[in-house]
């Protein structure tokens, strides 16, 4: 008999076990939660969980003093009320606000389910990216690889950029297209322009005209007014997208010195705006926007955007896709009357 209370009292106890757990897991994520994703994904991914759950978007408010967006969720009757915080460049705080009106403990659950989804949508947003294949452009695939080794064979793709507007000159880098016989740099310092002068890796200086804008992807067509010799290797596209610690190289003229290399490695993906970047841990200084940036193997990734504000050591490449498919568009944008483009993280460099 008490061998049956026992087993008995055992059965009653074990389905009560995994509920506990659970709402012990819930009361702890309710708590101040920080991911590994940068604010300007976690910002989105809210919007997106509100519209998925079917929820109201009551207040999606930045207050600069604090550096902190402040969100409120309607659910049914359930409000869920959150503060979102940079904790550094690649992590956001979450903070929730258990002391606001209608609080209850379905917002707990809401907020853990919101943590879960962000979550899934970062890792759903990087797998993605990373299982992409590029293709070549068919004028640049030649067969040949260079080798990072050589950097000489490279440099010969970068080119240092002055730009005149006014009474201003911003000076940023680009890359060379022998093919096209142009330059492709950054967009974001570009206004009314009244001429252009490019340098040469070998000195060679010669005047151009910016014949292309695209403000979305910040990026910048400039038609060269002499021809140039094609070099011995023009640049030949990465076939596959970047790796996470994969070591890249960025040639350019940074701080308008002439032709330099700075290498760094690759911190994964980002969406930014909509648009997705690369984040690199690299040095990026004034003037090293739209220096082409190369693998080990001497294959371009992309171009250097610009780093984050009041930090050298966070860059941003625009990858290789963004590049091809701007080169590919046919319209011609209105230099003249350029759209303002600002970035909600970083700015590019005066």
């Amino acid at each position: 008999m008490k061998t049956g209370l026992s087993t008995i009292m055992l059965l009653l106890l074990i389905p009560f076990t995994p509920i506990r757990a659970m709402h012990e897991c819930q009361a702890h994520e309710y708590s101040e939660q920080t991911l590994n994703i940068p604010i300007a994904e976690v910002k989105e991914f809210t919007k997106e969980w509100a519209d998925h759950e079917n929820c109201t978007l009551l207040r999606r408010q930045f207050k600069k003093s604090e550096e902190a967006w402040y969100f409120q969720i309607l659910c049914k009757e359930n409000l869920l009320s959150l503060r979102i915080v940079p904790d550094s460049s690649l992590a956001t705080k979450m903070v929730p606000d258990v002391k606001v009106k209608h609080h209850t403990n379905e917002s707990e659950v809401l907020f853990y389910r919101l943590i879960q989804f962000i979550k899934a949508s970062h890792e759903h947003l990087a797998q993605g990216y990373l299982g992409h294949k590029d293709r070549m452009f068919e004028e640049h695939s030649n067969g040949k690889k260079a080798d990072i080794s050589e950097p000489n064979r490279l440099a010969s793709l970068a080119s240092c950029v002055l730009i005149f507007q006014g009474n201003d000159t911003i000076q940023v880098s680009g890359l060379f297209l022998p093919q096209q016989q142009a330059i492709v740099t950054t967009a974001h310092d570009v206004g009314t322009v009244t001429s252009v002068k490019v340098i040469m890796a070998d000195g060679t200086q010669i005047t151009g005209s910016v014949t292309r804008i695209d403000r979305t992807r910040d990026l910048t067509l400039i038609s060269l007014d002499q021809l140039i010799p094609p070099y011995e290797i023009p640049p030949v596209w990465r076939e596959t997208v970047l790796g996470r610690g994969e070591r890249v190289h960025a040639i350019g003229c940074p701080l308008l010195r002439h032709i330099v290399q700075i290498s760094g490695s690759v911190e994964g993906p980002i969406n930014v705006a909509g648009q997705i970047l690369w984040q690199v841990k690299m040095l990026v200084e004034p003037g090293s926007s739209g220096s082409p940036v190369f693998d080990e193997m001497g294959r371009v990734v992309g171009i250097i955007k610009g780093r984050l504000r009041n930090d050298h050591s966070e860059g941003f490449i625009i990858p290789t896709e963004t590049v091809r498919a701007f080169l590919s568009q046919k319209k011609t944008w209105d230099i003249n009357n350029p759209v303002k483009f600002n970035l909600p993280v970083f700015k590019g460099f005066k």
